[in-house]
């Protein structure tokens, strides 16, 4: 009697032993799956950051070529030769200037026409943070061209500066996923000669 007694103690011990090492197991499992779920997002993270500094390079080096292409004052002057210079010089610091305010620009198609200015500075608020860049400043936005309320108006997105509009236009696909922003499409803010 005591010898089973005995023997059911050590049955009852290595069926206890065993269900720690399961335990154990289910622990140890769970840790690596926190492990690597840890490792995925700070790897995402580091892509994020490799991407918006890739996209700052890209605009450094594009706003560094048109630096060097703006003309001279002497070029300048060559071209206007028999004509008033000062409307030549006028004419030229104009266009630089448009071009630049422009790239702070964003065009957005497919947004309600009929949203006050109020609404519209939210909905565009609540556009910026979908697409993850909540580091992005709003100046104004306004509708372009003319039309009744109910029509869709392509809405110029002013923004504090060229790279904000560069990081949107760079994250604009992760809208396609977004049913929220269903038919919305973003694009650069061109000038006629573009």
């Amino acid at each position: 009697n005591t010898r089973q007694e005995l023997a059911n103690h050590v049955v009852d011990l290595m069926n206890s032993l065993l269900d720690a090492q399961k335990w154990l197991e289910k622990i140890h499992s769970a840790h690596f799956s926190v492990l690597e779920d840890t490792i995925s997002l700070q790897n995402e993270r580091e892509q994020k950051v490799m991407d918006d500094l890739n996209m700052m390079k890209s605009e450094i080096e594009k706003q560094t070529s048109e630096i060097s292409n703006v003309r001279t004052y002497s070029e300048v002057v060559q071209q206007g030769k028999g004509s008033d210079v000062g409307d030549v010089v006028s004419t030229t610091v104009e266009t630089v200037l448009l071009k630049h305010d422009k790239k702070k620009n964003i065009i957005i198609y497919g947004a309600p026409g009929s949203m006050n200015s109020r609404s519209r500075s939210n909905w565009c608020s609540d556009l910026i943070e979908s697409m993850d860049c909540s580091d992005v400043v709003m100046t104004s936005s306004e509708y372009i061209g003319t039309g009744s309320s109910e029509t869709k108006r392509p809405l110029r997105l002013r923004l504090k500066s060229s790279y904000n509009a560069r990081k949107m236009l760079n994250r604009a696909p992760l809208l396609r996923d977004n049913d929220d922003y269903h038919g919305i499409y973003l694009s650069a803010d061109l000038t006629a000669d573009e």
